[in-house]
């Protein structure tokens, strides 16, 4: 058996880790080349990272990377909220077929909230949700009746009213009487 052990002491000698961080580096450069690498310097943080020097010292004699790596993190906590804004003006801006439905779905149960509010509901129950369920059980009741017609029309002057009466008096309250 013959086995030549003298390759694995090249291998070892060429130092292939230091070829792959010379090719990150190169990469790096080629995406800040290309303008692909461009929120990092949008964020002020590639700056940072360039002028961070391990090996630099103050006028003092002391090393500067305690100041360097706060600056860094700083700048990397930047780079962390900027994401955060980013993404969440995608998801404002979404459009999405289930995502529209569901904000249009959201949009009106808080409107039909708003107007259990409105109502009083709320304040005559002292916020019991049960009692108001209740209620809105009872109706729903009424309605499964032979009068639903009727009341459906009675209740719908009702609302008109008070929404123009509601109105009114914002007006009166805005313009005072004129």
């Amino acid at each position: 058996m013959d086995i030549d052990v003298s390759d694995h002491a090249v291998i070892n000698k060429l130092g292939f880790h230091k070829i792959t961080g010379e090719i990150d580096a190169l990469l790096l450069i080629h995406l800040a080349r290309n303008r692909k690498f461009d929120l990092a310097g949008k964020l002020g943080i590639l700056a940072q990272f360039v002028s961070f020097r391990l090996h630099s010292t103050a006028r003092n004699g002391r090393p500067r990377q305690h100041t360097e790596l706060k600056l860094t993190f700083k700048a990397i906590k930047r780079a962390k909220a900027m994401r955060n804004r980013i993404e969440a003006s995608q998801r404002r801006t979404d459009k999405r077929e289930w995502v529209m439905q569901r904000r249009e779905r959201t949009r009106h149960l808080i409107e039909l909230g708003g107007l259990v509010q409105k109502s009083g509901l709320v304040e005559l129950t002292d916020d019991d949700r049960a009692a108001i369920y209740g209620v809105l059980l009872v109706i729903a009741i009424k309605l499964r009746g032979e009068d639903r017609d009727e009341l459906l029309a009675l209740w719908r002057r009702r609302g008109k009213r008070a929404f123009e009466d509601e109105a009114g008096s914002i007006a009166t309250q805005i313009f005072g009487n004129i």
